[in-house]
């Protein structure tokens, strides 16, 4: 499961090993409420609802977390439909064992700085989409909607009316 983290690919075995040590083992009981932890979970026995998607044992969420600006972050929360154990790693854990591995957090700080521009990217592109009245796609809202004349006798042309 510590493979699906993409932004640990490459790093040390004993920083893996540290990380791991690390780790805290949760459990939460049908219909509790799981909040935005900054952390990095895995489901190890049980389902919950993440975000709006079904999450199952070898499943995760919230990696994310190496972000700094909350705007950049997916904020979910979830509800544990059975039983629920995960094991997870909070942010300040992943802090302290980076201090100990300065090589391996140079890998995790490039792989934060990419993951930041691809977010705010997105960020700014639907700021201006929202600004210029367009939808996130780049046609206006209204496009949709709007048949020109032309439009709708070539639709019955084609046999779409």
């Amino acid at each position: 499961w510590i493979e699906d983290v993409w932004w640990l690919q490459g790093v040390s075995n004993g920083f893996l090993v540290h990380l791991v040590l690390r780790m805290e083992n949760t459990l939460y009981i049908p219909r509790e409420d799981i909040p935005d932890a900054r952390a990095v979970c895995f489901v190890m026995r049980g389902l919950v609802i993440w975000g709006g998607l079904l999450m199952r044992k070898g499943d995760s969420w919230g990696m994310d977390m190496i972000l700094n600006n909350n705007r950049l972050r997916k904020a979910n929360s979830g509800m544990a439909l059975t039983f629920l154990e995960t094991i997870m790693l909070k942010r300040h854990q992943l802090d302290m064992v980076m201090e100990e591995f300065p090589d391996d957090k140079a890998k995790i700080r490039r792989a934060q700085v990419n993951l930041a521009t691809i977010r705010g990217l997105i960020l700014k592109a639907k700021e201006i989409a929202k600004r210029e009245g367009l939808s996130f796609g780049g046609k206006k809202k209204a496009d949709f909607l709007r048949f020109d004349n032309k439009q709708q006798s070539d639709a019955r042309v084609d046999g779409i009316e």
